[in-house]
């Protein structure tokens, strides 16, 4: 291969060096191309570029005219070798490129190719698994979100306001079409437990390799809260192979440092990333004034990310989250004094200082199969959240009559069954179950002030009442449904769901039904018509502190 002259000897250095190229009958180069390339000054790169060789001649290639291109860019067809001339022809092209020191050859030879196309299979193969028929899904992947303001140094919350119907109230909370509290996040197609509410965002952009809003008739995959979902693609395959250290600040003194590290080796894939933010406007400003007082946040965040393909139609994934959050409660000035306190003399309502911290982990462990029909996913996973709420014992008291210490954590434990199998040509079966317990306690100590019945202070000595108390919930849903295509561009999916929630304080179950048309006039343009019931049980956790 190394001894025949390329068409153009201009170009000889790139040709030389590039793995996908064998000869046709006549012992002119012939370059493996998913498609054709119409000038020769992109024919290094598109060679660079091309498809694995192991799938030479599977499908009628197009060559390079290396020489002198018309204004439209002219390509001369080249006839091929018979396959099994072909099949000689490309092992020996890499043989020979085994054998050289070009760092393109030893990326090929490495296996990294392989690597990223398996990872872009599996991707796929779970995109199949839990598809958005017939909702109404917006996607934002990675170029979208470096053009928002902040770019991945942006909270999460901020992505989201990017896509339609978003909207943020004072405490960061996402409402998606006039909803309250109706979202559910999944990352990699596995739900995310639901947390305690709280002012931080758990998740960190610099983690996101595209996220998917679908509302609207949602398919029978999905239950429980259902005003919108949220799916987050984690970054992998080539997407990992970086390292990056940032330093990113601007007004109210913030102050954001990050890394990012990740790559492949092997059948491994691993990345890792951390953040620290610190600034001055933590929550809302609740005062006219440019700068809130005692305001001040500090957020730190992790995340981790591990998989390894035991082979093409397998992998297993880990994937583990650490956040925790520290915010202080921001005061207004000039408030008046209402209650008096033994032994307190002159206080200010700017020097309260009421604080909280939020701390949030989970570990998803993902077992994927993918086959000619059937693909599958178990997942097991674990939450902990706690929120710890410290007052000011005696300033609150002085300018509110109540100081409440607060502790509040829980646990949640699940598995996650999705699959889908290609019963015959128009036919797709998917069915798949979900269960998980959570159990929450609720420690709280409050100091309060002894009042009459009209509400005046009968003394000015505090004192304090004690409660302790939880919650459990179980929850469990299953879904079975069908992808049917009627005709070209229609599509009718109809399935049930089942879905059960037992906890302390509540029983009820319901069977729901779905069904979604979808008409895909031409490319730009398609019809939905859909119907779907939902079943939204009340949240398993009590809401954490907030100021008033």
């Amino acid at each position: 291969m190394r001894d025949v002259l390329p068409l153009n000897p201009k170009y000889s250095k790139y040709y030389n060096n590039i793995p996908n190229v064998c000869c046709d009958a006549k012992g002119k180069f012939c370059p493996v191309l998913s498609r054709a390339v119409k000038s020769a000054p992109c024919a290094a790169l598109a060679l660079w570029c091309a498809t694995p060789l192991t799938q030479a001649y599977a499908e009628t290639r197009s060559a390079i005219h290396a020489g002198r291109s018309t204004a439209k860019g002219s390509i001369d067809a080249v006839k091929a070798a018979p396959p099994a001339q072909s099949a000689r022809s490309v092992r020996g092209a890499q043989d020979t490129v085994r054998k050289t020191d070009a760092p393109q050859a030893a990326g090929v030879a490495s296996g990294k190719t392989e690597a990223v196309t398996v990872h872009a299979a599996f991707n796929s193969a779970r995109a199949r698994i839990a598809p958005n028929l017939g909702a109404v899904a917006y996607r934002m992947g990675q170029a979208q979100i470096n053009t928002t303001p902040g770019g991945e140094n942006a909270a999460f919350n901020q992505v989201l306001l990017r896509m339609p119907g978003v909207v943020m109230d004072s405490f960061g909370e996402e409402h998606v079409r006039g909803e309250h509290g109706g979202l559910t996040y999944r990352i990699n197609g596995v739900l995310l437990p639901e947390g305690l509410n709280g002012f931080g965002q758990e998740l960190d952009t610099r983690i996101i390799d595209s996220v998917t809003l679908m509302t609207g008739t949602l398919p029978a995959q999905f239950g429980f809260r259902t005003a919108g979902i949220v799916d987050v693609t984690a970054k992998s395959g080539n997407s990992l192979n970086n390292k990056e250290i940032s330093f990113y600040g601007g007004s109210y003194n913030t102050f954001n440092p990050s890394f990012q590290v990740g790559g492949t080796k092997g059948q491994w894939e691993y990345f890792v990333s951390g953040s620290f933010n610190r600034n001055n406007i933590g929550i809302e400003n609740p005062t006219p004034a440019f700068r809130a007082t005692h305001d001040v946040t500090e957020q730190g965040k992790a995340f981790g990310y591990a998989s390894y393909h035991f082979d093409d139609t397998s992998r297993i994934s880990l994937l583990t989250s650490i956040s925790n959050a520290n915010f202080e409660i921001p005061n207004a000035a000039g408030l008046p004094k209402l209650y008096d306190i033994h032994g307190v003399g002159d206080v200010q309502s700017q020097d309260v200082n009421d604080r909280q911290n939020e701390q949030n982990y989970y570990v998803v462990l993902s077992y994927q199969k993918t086959g000619s029909k059937l693909n599958y996913q178990v997942s097991p996973y674990f939450r902990y959240g706690a929120i710890n709420y410290t007052p000011d014992p005696v300033r609150d008291m002085v300018f509110q009559g109540v100081a409440e210490k607060e502790n509040n954590t829980f646990t949640t434990g699940g598995l996650q069954f999705d699959a889908s199998y290609d019963a015959v040509k128009a036919h797709t079966i998917r069915f798949g179950v979900l269960g998980q317990y959570t159990s929450e306690t609720l420690w709280t100590r409050t100091d309060v002030l002894p009042v009459d019945e009209a509400g005046f202070q009968t003394s000015v000595h505090p004192m304090s009442i004690q409660d302790n108390s939880g919650n459990w919930a179980a929850e469990a849903g299953a879904y079975l449904q069908d992808e049917w295509k009627l005709l070209k561009g229609v599509t009718l999916n109809y399935g049930v769901r089942y879905d059960r929630f037992e906890s302390s304080f509540d029983h009820e179950g319901q069977a729901s039904p779905r069904a979604n048309l979808v008409w895909e006039v031409d490319p730009s343009t398609t019809v939905h018509f859909g119907y779907s019931r939902y079943f939204a049980p009340p949240r398993p956790s009590i809401s954490g502190r907030r100021p008033c």
